[in-house]
C-alpha cells in the first residue's frame, strides 16, 4: 500500500524548453519509489504532458485551467487527489508568469501557486550558464516574491559535468536559493517534438523507462526527506470534496489508440459520474460501434494514421450507420476530421467516415488559442445558448463544406471579445469541431451527452 505523505509542489519554468517535464516525470518517479503515492496534474489546456505523467507514476494526470473552469474547479480537483493522501505534483506552463494577459497573472502557472498556495520549484536549463543562472534564478525568485508567489528553490537540467552542477549550485546558493538537484545533460533525456508538442511514442514502456533513467540520475543529488518535509501540507489546506457516482445507466466508447488520445481527463470523469461506463475502442483496428449507446472521439494524430483508418472500412461504415441510426457522437479537433468526409494529408486525400459533409486538409500554419464558445442550436450537448470554453491546437482546416454559418452548431471568440465565428458540423445526434470543449466549464454538458445516449439505447 502507498504510503500517505500529503502535500503539493509546482513545477515550473522560465520559458517552455527548459526541462519541466523531464523534472516532472523524475520527481514522480522518485517519489513513487519511495512508496509516496502521487497525483500528477498539469496547468493548462495541454493533453501530451499528462500523458507523460501518467506513464511515469500509472496515474491519470487532471488538467488546471482557470480560463477553461474556475478558481473553485480547480481547488476541487487537488482537493479530491490530496484528500487521499496523495502528493500533487503540479507541472507548469509556459514561463511561470505567462497566461492570458501580460499584465495579469490570470490562467498562468503563478495564478495556481497563489490560488492554492502552493511553493514552486524553479527549473532552470544551465547549460549555457553557470554564475549568470544565479542571477537569473535570483530575478525570477525576486519577480515572484514581489508577486506573491514562493520560490522554494530550483532543479537544474542539462549540466555538462559534476564541476559544472557544483560551480551553478554554489553560485545559485550563495544568491540565497536553494538547489535541491539536478539532472544531467545526456541524449536518452530528450524527447522528440511534433507539430503539437512533445511527440508521444506508440508504446509509452519508453516514456515508462525514460521516467527509472530520470528518477535515478535525480536521485543521485536529491534528498527525498528533506523534500517530504518541506513540501508536505495538512489536508485541511485545500478541503476535500467527496463526491458521489451515479449508477451506470449507458455505454459510451471513447476512441483509444495510437491516432485519438488526446482528452481532457475531467472530461472522462464527468460523464462516468453522470452515469456513463466508458468503453475504449479503436477506430483504427477495431470493427463495429453497434455495442454502444453514443461515441467521443478525441483529438490526436489521425493525419499519421490517414491510411489505416481510410482502409479500416467496416469502422468508417459503422460509425456512418450509427450517426444515421441517431447515435449520439461528439467528435473533436481529430475526431472530427475523422468524421467528415476526407482528410487531405501530404498531398492526398483519404476516406474518412463521412458523417459531417465538410472536408478536411493539413496546414502549415497552426491555429492555437483559448476558445468562448455558445450553442447556435439544440446538440447531443445541451440545448441553444448553452456556454462553454475550450481550446484550439490544430494544422488543418477545413476546405469545402456545402453547410451555411446557420447549420454551424458553435458560435465562438477568443480571448480579445472579437466577433463570434460559427463554427463546427453537425448531422443528427453528431457533432463536432475543431474545439476540445472543457466538459468543467459547463455544469450540464456531460450529463447531456449521457441523457442523449439513453434516449437513443431507449429506441
Amino acid at each position: 500500500m502507498k504510503g500517505r505523505a500529503p502535500g503539493i509542489v509546482i513545477i515550473a519554468g522560465i520559458s517552455t524548453g527548459t526541462g519541466k517535464t523531464t523534472v516532472s516525470m523524475a520527481l514522480m518517479r522518485l517519489l513513487e519509489r519511495n512508496g509516496i503515492a502521487v497525483a500528477p496534474f498539469k496547468v493548462g489546456p495541454d493533453f501530451i504532458d499528462p500523458q507523460f505523467h501518467e506513464a511515469a507514476t500509472g496515474n491519470r494526470s487532471i488538467n488546471l485551467d482557470g480560463f477553461m473552469t474556475s478558481a473553485e474547479y480547480v481547488r476541487k480537483s487537488v482537493a479530491r487527489e490530496r484528500g487521499e493522501g496523495r502528493f500533487c505534483i503540479i507541472e507548469g506552463m509556459m514561463g511561470l508568469f505567462d497566461g492570458l494577459s501580460a499584465r495579469r497573472d490570470f490562467a498562468s502557472t503563478a495564478w495556481v501557486s497563489k490560488l492554492l498556495g502552493a511553493p514552486i520549484i524553479l527549473v532552470l536549463d544551465v547549460s549555457p550558464a553557470m554564475r549568470t543562472a544565479a542571477a537569473v534564478a535570483w530575478g525570477v525568485s525576486e519577480y515572484a516574491r514581489r508577486r506573491g508567489v514562493r520560490i522554494a528553490g530550483t532543479i537544474l537540467t542539462k549540466t555538462g559535468s559534476r564541476g559544472h552542477f557544483e560551480g551553478c549550485r554554489s553560485a545559485i546558493e550563495a544568491a540565497g536559493i536553494r538547489v535541491f538537484g539536478h539532472i544531467p545533460d545526456s541524449p536518452q533525456f530528450r524527447v522528440n517534438e511534433r507539430h503539437l508538442g512533445l511527440a508521444l511514442p506508440e508504446n509509452m514502456k519508453t516514456i515508462s523507462s525514460m521516467a527509472d533513467s530520470l528518477a535515478s540520475a535525480l536521485g543521485e543529488s536529491f534528498d527525498m526527506n528533506e523534500f517530504i518535509r518541506l513540501f508536505s501540507m495538512p489536508n485541511e489546506t485545500v478541503p476535500a470534496v467527496a463526491e458521489r457516482k451515479q449508477e451506470v445507466k449507458v455505454r459510451i466508447g471513447v476512441a483509444s489508440d495510437y491516432a485519438f488520445n488526446f482528452y481532457y481527463h475531467d472530461n472522462i470523469e464527468l460523464l462516468r459520474r453522470a452515469g456513463a461506463e466508458i468503453v475504449p475502442f479503436s477506430p483504427v483496428n477495431d470493427r463495429s460501434v453497434d455495442m454502444f449507446d453514443g461515441l467521443y472521439m478525441g483529438g490526436g494524430y489521425p493525419e499519421l494514421y490517414a491510411s489505416s483508418i481510410s482502409r479500416n472500412v467496416p469502422m468508417l461504415s459503422g460509425l456512418k450507420k450509427a450517426a444515421e441510426d441517431g447515435m449520439p457522437i461528439y467528435g473533436e479537433c481529430g475526431g472530427f476530421m475523422a468524421l467528415c468526409r476526407e482528410l487531405e494529408s501530404g498531398g492526398v486525400s483519404y476516406r474518412m467516415a463521412g458523417v459531417f459533409g465538410a472536408s478536411v486538409a493539413l496546414t502549415r500554419s497552426p491555429v492555437i488559442g483559448y476558445r468562448k464558445v455558445r450553442t447556435s442550436m439544440a446538440t447531443a450537448l445541451g440545448g441553444k445558448e448553452m456556454h462553454a470554453r475550450g481550446h484550439e491546437f490544430h494544422y488543418a482546416r477545413v476546405t469545402e463544406d456545402a453547410a451555411g454559418e446557420s447549420e454551424r452548431p458553435f458560435l465562438v471568440w477568443n480571448t480579445k471579445e472579437r466577433d463570434a465565428e460559427a463554427t463546427g458540423s453537425v448531422s443528427g445526434s453528431a457533432v463536432g469541431s475543431f474545439l476540445h470543449l472543457h466538459f468543467g466549464s459547463s455544469s450540464r454538458m456531460a450529463g447531456n451527452m449521457v441523457e442523449a445516449c439513453m434516449k437513443y439505447s431507449r429506441t
